[in-house]
């Protein structure tokens, strides 16, 4: 694994000392429920379970435990990991506080100005691709896959065409393939910016420039379409829209 300290920053804002009470995996969505009712989640980015989940809940009940799992190999343990990371840090309250809310049509690059520039998409995100070009008009804008579909490039281009982008949007998945290192590493030059369902809310990354995420509002709506159903949990979210503070305004 190629190790970066973001993974410190996250583990170490787990305080919340709170059990778990259940972990569904959905179509394509693994949620965590914690026991004061929050709930967060990650994208499905295994084949198969390598353990059972109530094997796992035995021995890691505690939410802040299972997160510490984020750095292993096992896409299985990241997957659950990071979903309990979310359960703790993704919830309305905290959203509020820090006066984040967004409108759910906010663009991530909202604040930074791209146009004319070069803009990367790290993961198979075209509504946020198509977004961007529409509102924000960058010179070139590349989206790279480990799966590649029309349109998008192999992640093998990355370290040739990361250097030269100034902007570089990235899903949160990264954080579970643990390909964020060498991402940052590659574009270190450029505007960071995560998006997406698995992002974790972290006001205080110093790493990212921006983070533009989701909350889950409407819980039990989305655990009944998750379990027969794929696609963006947005409907029954609150979209926020967090800039770290070291950045200058």
């Amino acid at each position: 694994m190629n190790y970066h300290p973001i993974y410190d920053e996250i583990l170490e804002s787990l305080d919340c000392d709170i059990e778990i009470r259940q972990i569904l995996i959905g179509s394509s969505w693994v949620a965590t429920i914690l026991e004061d009712g929050s709930c967060g989640i990650a994208a499905k980015m295994f084949n198969r379970p390598t353990a059972s989940v109530e094997d796992l809940l035995r021995k890691k009940r505690k939410a802040h435990i299972l997160g510490k799992e984020l750095i292993q190999e096992d896409p299985f343990l990241s997957v659950l990991s990071l979903s309990a990371v979310n359960a703790c840090l993704n919830t309305a309250k905290r959203v509020s506080a820090f006066h984040a809310a967004a409108d759910p049509d906010t663009c991530c690059v909202q604040g930074f100005n791209v146009t004319g520039k070069k803009v990367a998409v790290i993961g198979h995100m075209s509504r946020t691709r198509d977004q961007i070009l529409r509102e924000s008009h960058p010179e070139q804008i590349y989206m790279f896959d480990m799966d590649p579909a029309r349109g998008d490039l192999p992640v093998e281009k990355e370290p040739e065409l990361l250097p030269e982008c100034e902007a570089v949007i990235i899903t949160g998945t990264t954080l579970i393939n643990h390909t964020i290192g060498d991402i940052l590493q590659w574009s270190r030059n450029a505007v960071h910016i995560f998006t997406g369902p698995s992002v974790p809310f972290l006001p205080g990354f110093s790493s990212i420039d921006q983070i533009h995420g989701m909350v889950l509002t409407e819980i039990e709506e989305f655990l009944a379409w998750n379990q027969s159903n794929s696609g963006s949990p947005l409907p029954y979210s609150q979209t926020f829209l967090l800039r770290t503070p070291f950045k200058d305004e």
